[in-house]
């Protein structure tokens, strides 16, 4: 991450880790963790919920907080006009498989 994500491509926005939990990674979870956080990675995901990681300061925070303005509220789904608009179509029109 520190390396390709953010010196050759020059991110400096938040980093999001995939599931550390998973085990594709060698190593206890708290060692995948904390080389996360090592490479620059902001926030770790941990679906098993069996990993505390530390608080978030620094940098990692600075980006954190600079998300908040990034994000739209929905919009409002009108739904008879998207039954309308789907009705008759075949699953591969709207790019879904058939089974």
């Amino acid at each position: 991450m520190r390396e390709v994500i953010r010196g050759t491509i020059g991110v400096d926005g938040l980093l999001i880790s995939d599931d550390i939990s998973m085990g594709s990674l060698s190593g206890w979870i708290g060692e995948r963790g904390r080389a996360a956080i090592a490479a620059e990675c902001d926030v770790l995901l941990d679906c098993d919920g069996r990993f505390a990681a530390p608080r978030l300061e620094g940098e990692p925070r600075r980006r954190a907080i600079a998300t908040r303005g990034w994000r739209r509220q929905p919009s409002t789904l009108d739904r008879r006009a998207a039954r309308a608009r789907f009705a008759g179509r075949r699953p591969s029109d709207v790019g879904l498989s058939a089974s």
